[in-house]
């Protein structure tokens, strides 16, 4: 019997201190990704999915998407703007990791793009 699925794990791509809109402190934060991973006997193999990303403070626990955050994003100078597929030229949306025409994908780690038939990251070996 062979046993495989998803889950979803979340994993810290960035830290630094910010001014937080909800505790509106001064306070340590982290920028976090979010996939889904492909599991088989419930072990993690390959992402599968980018999700999205959020910031979360440390302070007071709050977590800001990148969606419905413009402001946070703003302040730690994050971008969700429009992106060129550099391989096939489309146009895609800013909170979109992944080309819509070609599938070829951005690194979540370090913004750059990679052809859709790999699953590492041609620059920093992240997996997607």
């Amino acid at each position: 019997m062979l046993i495989f699925g998803w889950k979803v794990k979340e994993k810290v791509t960035d830290q630094g201190v910010f001014l937080c809109s909800q505790c509106s402190q001064e306070s340590s934060y982290s920028l976090v990704r979010v996939s889904r991973y492909f599991t088989l006997y419930f072990i993690p193999l390959f992402p599968i999915a980018l999700l999205g990303k959020y910031v979360a403070c440390h302070n007071c626990g709050g977590q800001f998407e990148f969606k419905s955050s413009p402001q946070v994003v703003e302040q730690l100078g994050l971008t969700l703007e429009p992106w060129e597929c550099p391989m096939c030229g489309t146009e895609n949306a800013g909170d979109c990791y992944e080309c819509t025409s070609c599938r070829a994908w951005i690194c979540g780690t370090c913004d750059s793009p990679n052809r859709a038939e790999t699953n590492l990251c041609i620059d920093c070996c992240e997996s997607r």
